[in-house]
């Protein structure tokens, strides 16, 4: 950030630059077919990211956020629901939650994901959390894309299943 930058300035300043990948990018999940409108993605995909700006961390990549935000609003346009929870970062409370609700929810993933073994936790947080590509995570742990994927649906699937393991 320069002097004299406000944070809302430099998010902003961020997300414009980032606003050519995105549309490329929803252009491409929407070239698929269904009634989606691209613009419409892209613009909720705006909208969603500067109401949750203070979830994102600025020394993180924001187009691997903003392509997840997109991806979720699609599929859960596709699936019927007009509204989507928040990829990558923690969902912050609907205004009718009480705080109290808010963090019910979020001790409840947290018990869910100790539950788990230690390498999916890290794994789910990394992706899920901390917005990390597939690419990034296989190329710090050395381990192929592929498997990096299959262990990221082991353990979305444990952690569906309430962290029980067969």
């Amino acid at each position: 950030m320069t002097p004299g930058t406000t944070d809302r300035e430099a998010f902003a300043t961020r997300l414009e630059a980032a606003l050519g990948p995105l549309q490329s990018y929803v252009k491409l999940l929407v070239s698929g077919g269904g009634p989606a409108d691209p613009d419409d993605i892209v613009q909720e995909t705006l909208k969603r990211a500067w109401i949750h700006r203070a979830g994102h961390q600025a020394d993180r990549p924001l187009l691997p956020w903003l392509r997840r935000i997109a991806l979720h609003l699609l599929l859960d346009q596709r699936a019927g629901r007009s509204e989507a929870p928040l990829p990558a970062e923690p969902r912050q409370a609907a205004s009718s939650d009480s705080p109290l609700d808010a963090l019910a929810r979020h001790e409840e993933v947290e018990r869910l994901l100790a539950r788990l073994p230690a390498r999916e936790a890290q794994l789910l947080d990394r992706f899920h959390r901390r917005g990390e590509s597939v690419r990034e995570i296989s190329l710090d742990l050395a381990l192929p894309e592929g498997t990096v994927r299959s262990l990221l649906h082991r353990a979305r699937r444990h952690l569906a299943e309430g962290g029980r393991h067969a």
